[in-house]
């Protein structure tokens, strides 16, 4: 391309962009050093918006290829432009980064496009005034080149490019510097979705127009809360079979120029140089408690730009237990954090289930100028799996005590319970059924026993059910049928041998007793319970007044519990 049909392209873009909307890229690759020529439209594209991007060239540090002299390409080194220069950047097979290196001359040379990244110092063009912070390389009176880089080696890690109906690779600064007017195209779509929100607060966000004054304030000064989007590269040279050219250094170059792009944090570098808000956006949650346990539930949360005018939200991210975080640089391209890749999801709102145990929810949230902040809830202890009644209930008379003056039997329920949801068993409910009757609640104790007293003459069933601290419950587990039975001294039951005396007594049970005073002497208990215990009064004389006898009944399926009838107890009485 010579200077006329460079002329010839841009009062043409000029032309069709006068007074449009939208977004407006021009890139442009023409072939020669240094010249003056197309200045003036390229100060009318300026005033339309209009991104000038240009290819620094694939010759080095020589872009006439002369070995008695460096020198830059055109446009390139116009200061209307933005210069882009190459790098080899190596992947491995499954594309993850090796390793990145100003691109280095290859075979072809100089004149085969093969001389590496073009880059010096301008002979006809004055520094813009944003590249006064690296004035030490070319001076005020020369613009440097270039302004930043993209993977461009053609030899040694092409880029594919779809062509002729078949992919095959190829590179240079030719493809680095559409790919970055490219990106000032997405730039302009983003900048029209934000709207008249740039400026002193009240300007259209796009088109963008020239980018030089926001990229050197992100390269220099960084942009929210200190993010850098640039990827340094140290490494390389630009040497070629013409002469020696410029390395890779901390910091600008004329090899790399600022180094390469993350274009996520380089796009929220822009919007932050853009627009007038600072703040960062904020979270606020909904959901259960966070104090004790619960056994469901949903958190939500939604998220506020907090600006003034509101840049907008860009997204958030949420984990358990741990803040996403938001990284303000970094050494080499990658993944793994939102350096990368940025929020996890593009919505202002969300929303996720528990995670079982106890836990807190981090959502990190992000506004269009890369601003962040973020928020927890929590935690919040989640069982979600119900206790359950491991053994089912057993009763027994309880030891060392009294019949009561009605008649009831104070018995011992035991059986067990267990919650391996974490939140553990918090109290039990214990139910009777009396003579096949409707359950009753008759006690809600904390421990897996408990004591009551029965009536005696009846059938019982218990049931019983756990509660976790979830707020859980379990399964009633049902125990068998038991039968409470009071035997007096003249039930059939009792056999005695000689020497026993009958006494009406109206403190006795049924009214009277025996006794027996002489030595040798018994009573006999035969019986098909499981469990017995006597009731008796000893005074100066052996006395057998009742026996207590719990007996199973025949289960709820209709199969009788056979147990062998046989002798319980023998009362002997001693001489006193």
């Amino acid at each position: 391309m010579n200077e006329q049909e460079l002329r010839s392209i841009v009062r043409t873009a000029i032309a069709r962009h006068t007074g449009a909307p939208g977004p407006r890229e021009l890139p442009s690759h023409t072939h020669g050093p240094s010249t003056s020529a197309g200045g003036s439209q390229f100060h009318a594209s300026h005033g339309l918006y209009l991104s000038l991007v240009n290819a620094s060239d694939d010759k080095g540090a020589y872009a006439d290829c002369n070995a008695a002299h460096k020198s830059v390409q055109y446009p390139a080194s116009d200061s209307n432009f933005l210069a882009i220069s190459a790098t080899n950047l190596e992947l491995d097979g499954s594309g993850n980064y090796l390793s990145e290196q100003a691109w280095p001359a290859n075979s072809a040379g100089c004149n085969g496009n093969g001389g590496g990244g073009g880059g010096g110092c301008s002979v006809k063009f004055a520094a813009p005034s944003y590249q006064s912070s690296i004035s030490s390389f070319c001076g005020s009176t020369a613009k440097a080149v270039p302004d930043l880089s993209l993977n461009g080696d053609w030899f040694n890690s092409p880029q594919n490019l779809y062509f002729n109906g078949g992919w095959q690779g190829n590179g240079g600064t030719s493809i680095a510097a559409p790919e970055f007017a490219g990106f000032m195209a997405s730039q302009n779509s983003y900048g029209l979705k934000m709207g008249n929100i740039c400026g002193g607060g009240v300007s259209a966000c796009a088109p963008f127009g020239e980018a030089g004054q926001q990229i050197y304030l992100a390269a220099n000064n960084h942009a929210a809360q200190g993010k850098n989007p640039f990827y340094d590269i140290t490494s390389g040279c630009t040497s070629n079979n013409v002469g020696s050219g410029f390395c890779g250094i901390t910091g600008y170059d004329r090899a790399t120029g600022w180094g390469t792009p993350n274009m996520l944090q380089l796009a929220w570098a822009l919007n932050y140089w853009n627009m007038p808000e600072a703040s960062p956006p904020s979270v606020n949650f909904s959901g259960p408690s966070t104090s004790g346990w619960v056994n469901g539930g949903t958190i939500s949360w939604s998220v506020t730009d907090n600006g003034s005018p509101a840049s907008g939200v860009s997204g958030y991210t949420a984990e358990w237990d741990s803040d996403p975080g938001d990284p303000s640089s970094a050494n080499t391209p990658g993944s793994g954090s939102s350096f990368y890749s940025g929020p996890a999801s593009t919505n202002s709102s969300g929303s996720t289930g528990l995670a079982v145990g106890c836990h807190t929810l981090y959502v990190r949230a992000w506004d269009n100028i890369g601003e962040s902040a973020v928020n927890t809830y929590g935690p919040v202890c989640y069982d979600n799996v119900a206790p359950t009644i491991t053994k089912k209930t057993t009763i027994k008379l309880t030891n060392n005590t009294q019949v009561g003056a009605d008649g009831s039997v104070p018995v011992t329920l035991n059986w067990q319970g267990a919650d391996t949801g974490g939140s553990g068993v918090h109290y039990y409910n214990m139910w009777v059924a009396q003579d096949g009757a409707a359950y009753t609640l008759i006690g809600s104790p904390t421990s897996p026993t408990m004591t009551t007293s029965l009536a005696a003459g009846h059938s019982y069933q218990f049931a019983v059910d756990a509660a976790d601290n979830a707020g859980s419950f379990s399964s009633f587990s049902y125990s068998g049928i038991f039968h409470v039975a009071l035997f007096e001294q003249t039930r059939a039951q009792w056999t005695y041998s000689s020497g026993w005396t009958s006494v009406n007594d109206t403190d006795a049970s049924a009214g009277s007793l025996k006794f027996a005073t002489a030595g040798g002497t018994t009573a006999t208990f035969t019986n098909s319970g499981f469990a017995f215990g006597f009731v008796t009064r000893v005074v100066a004389r052996s006395e057998v007044e009742r026996l207590v006898e719990l007996r199973p009944r025949p289960s709820a399926n209709g199969t009788s519990v056979a147990r062998s009838r046989k002798t319980i107890a023998t009362i002997r009485t001693l001489r006193i």
